[in-house]
């Protein structure tokens, strides 16, 4: 499969994932929702959450979950909510994925929250999956637009 193919498929399971784990979450504190096991869905919506201390723990572990769905996920949370905490394992989660994909976003991730320190784990990775010519998000130059986006030199 394609890694678009792949997005498309890991985005589908996400919006899945979210209308199920939706309607179990209730009306009380929502401790239902860090009972749950993890997914796509359960990450996004812990992204609401990102200042309690239970919903950042899950998040890491999410970031080091052995499907690359959750890893990409629980990488874009970390992303959008700026968890500069969460740079470490995402350090290590791109420095041991296989997935491009899940790469795509953990880079993404650790270029936001951890700035020039972490181009060299992003070329790293890059030269370890060979993600030159692999495309992500439909974006034929993903690694080298992410660099230049990330890391602009004026």
């Amino acid at each position: 499969m394609s890694p678009s193919g792949r997005w498309l498929e890991t985005l589908t399971v996400a919006v899945l994932s979210m209308v199920s784990t939706v309607s179990a979450v209730n009306a009380d504190d929502g401790t239902d929702l860090l009972k749950r096991p993890l997914s796509p869905g359960v990450m996004a919506l812990l992204a609401e959450r990102t200042s309690e201390p239970a919903v950042l723990e899950r998040i890491s572990v999410g970031i080091q979950d052995p499907r690359p769905e959750v890893r990409s996920a629980a990488a874009r949370v970390a992303n959008v909510a700026h968890l500069a905490a969460m740079a470490p394992g995402l350090r290590k989660a791109l420095s041991e994925e296989t997935d491009v994909a899940a790469a795509g976003e953990e880079a993404q991730a650790l270029a936001a929250l951890d700035g020039p320190p972490a181009i060299a784990d992003v070329l790293a990775a890059m030269g370890r999956l060979g993600t030159s010519a692999a495309p992500i998000d439909g974006h034929p130059d993903f690694w080298g637009a992410l660099l230049a986006n990330a890391f602009p030199t004026d």
